[in-house]
């Protein structure tokens, strides 16, 4: 058995990360690149946590059983992450504070609206009680124009009457 990471083929693999399951072993490098790894921190112990790329197995190392120069990998990379993580948190809370002042001036312009809005249906409110008072005068006028009409028409009939009278007191006379 060779000692070189059967992942990458370029480094000496890392006794500390071989696989609970199977007999392979990786390297601190490839190790760190795995999506799967975590530093654990509990009660006062570390460990490195990583899910083996071959067999897909979950494990746990404590890091004391680590060398020196592993342990300044396993460092450098934690520092790298905790940068990397800091940036991030600098950058989403910035990002944070660009979305709470558009939230602020969606809920201002919200407001405007709503504002407009009520304007918009207390007009329609006027209009429909200008609509309304129009109609019930529109009514009240056919109602006239129907008891002008009634009073035409009684008049007319009237007139006819009159007329045929005057007709036969002319036919009478003459």
């Amino acid at each position: 058995m060779s000692n070189i990471c059967y992942i990458c083929y370029n480094n000496k693999f890392c006794k500390n990360l071989k696989c609970n399951n199977c007999i392979e072993v990786i390297c601190l490098d490839c190790c760190n690149k795995l999506k799967s790894r975590r530093t654990i921190y509990s009660e006062n112990n570390i460990k490195i946590k990583f899910k083996c790329p071959n067999c897909r197995t979950n494990n746990e190392k404590e890091i004391e059983t680590f060398d020196l120069n592993e342990l300044q990998v396993i460092y450098k990379n934690n520092l790298i992450q905790y940068i990397n993580a800091y940036n991030n948190n600098t950058f989403y809370e910035k990002e944070i504070e660009k979305l709470n002042e558009c939230i602020h001036i969606l809920i201002n312009e919200n407001i405007k609206i709503k504002k407009e809005n009520l304007n918009l249906m207390e007009n329609n409110i006027n209009i429909i009680n200008k609509n309304n008072d129009l109609n019930e005068q529109n009514d009240k006028l056919i109602d006239n124009t129907k008891k002008i009409l009634d009073i035409n028409n009684k008049n007319l009939k009237n007139y006819y009457n009159l007329l045929d009278r005057y007709k036969k007191h002319l036919k009478i006379s003459v």
